[in-house]
């Protein structure tokens, strides 16, 4: 499918679930060249929509530059056309994709102030234009820039996120917020997002998963723990085979090891053979330590230090090794090592 669909089927960026923009805008602008001249909104020329139609193209196969050339065209020469909006948003979109996000964030200004826009299309450009601001303030890491970030974010979500967007914006807002130094509103903007899906919606809302991991490790960082377990408790659920369900398990096991350590054990035990090896043992080894399980605790730190020589936790690993065999009695073994 087209990322940029032709006159009249609309303009626009890709969706979630695979549906263009432009696509979306379908409807809309069908319906106003179907009602011809006595429509209350006006109807695109015919030159601009062959104008349109021929940045499209270049869009869809990637041409960023040679395609935003064309929209500036089609800006210039139809400057009052019922397409500028869109036009100006893909422009936006191009911009983003060329790396001038200065000349990005105009093209997206534009849009959002412009008088007559269409909503879906402000909406789209509000949104493009607050995420690139707060990849903008990654880059500089300026707390300020940050600020200006959760400040445009909140306004998008206020204002209103074009449908299937709302858990990803207010994923932003949090990140925004956090970074700024907000943690009470990011807290706030995370929770609002996950209590806003529930657990039957969770597959077709993909952008959940990072907004409970976001959530919970602010939690545990804000010294909440219960809620946390709580919070990453559902992401393992909902989540099983994420790319971050690894991290969460390790997270929700340094929360539970001071009060259940075998439980922590429990979770950790089906890491302790793969990528994060190292890291699950280190805390396999800490689990069966706060038990006193002097030989498990000298097994898992053993085979940290003798498996995994690679990892900055080795030597570590055999230390403690070396130090639960002796707690262990076994005086001999902890010379060895």
């Amino acid at each position: 499918m087209p990322v940029v669909s032709v006159p009249p089927r609309g303009v626009g960026g890709r969706r979630p679930g695979g549906r263009s923009v432009v696509v979306r805008a379908a409807a809309c602008l069908a319906l106003v060249l179907a009602a011809g001249a006595g429509a209350a909104e006006p109807v695109p020329s015919v030159a601009a929509r062959a104008a349109y139609a021929s940045a499209a193209a270049l869009q869809n196969r990637g041409a960023w530059d040679l395609a935003a050339q064309e929209w500036q065209a089609l800006l210039r020469d139809h400057p009052a056309d019922a397409l500028v909006a869109k036009a100006r948003y893909q422009l936006g979109i191009c911009r983003a994709k060329l790396g001038d996000w200065p000349a990005a964030a105009e093209a997206f200004r534009g849009v959002v102030t412009q008088a007559g826009a269409d909503a879906e299309t402000v909406a789209l450009a509000r949104f493009e234009w607050a995420k690139g601001t707060l990849v903008a303030a990654h880059a500089t890491a300026v707390p300020a820039d940050y600020g200006a970030a959760a400040a445009l974010l909140g306004e998008t979500v206020t204002a209103g996120v074009p449908p299937g967007l709302d858990t990803e914006a207010r994923w932003y807002l949090g990140e925004a917020r956090w970074q700024a130094g907000d943690r009470e509103g990011a807290l706030a903007a995370w929770r609002e997002a996950a209590t806003a899906i529930p657990d039957s919606r969770a597959a077709a809302t993909p952008r959940l998963a990072d907004v409970l991991h976001s959530l919970g490790v602010a939690e545990a960082e804000a010294g909440d723990g219960s809620a946390a377990l709580a919070t990453l408790g559902r992401f393992a659920m909902l989540f099983p085979t994420h790319p971050l369900a690894a991290d969460v398990t390790l997270r929700r096991a340094d929360l539970l090891v001071a009060g259940d350590p075998r439980a922590a054990e429990k979770l950790l035990l089906p890491l302790a053979s793969g990528p994060r090896a190292d890291a699950a043992l280190d805390r396999i080894g800490a689990a069966r330590w706060r038990a006193a399980d002097w030989k498990g605790a000298a097994e898992a730190y053993g085979r940290l230090a003798d498996r995994h020589a690679e990892s900055p936790l080795a030597a570590r690993g055999g230390l403690l090794a070396a130090r639960a065999l002796a707690a262990a009695g076994d005086a001999g073994a902890a010379r060895a090592r």
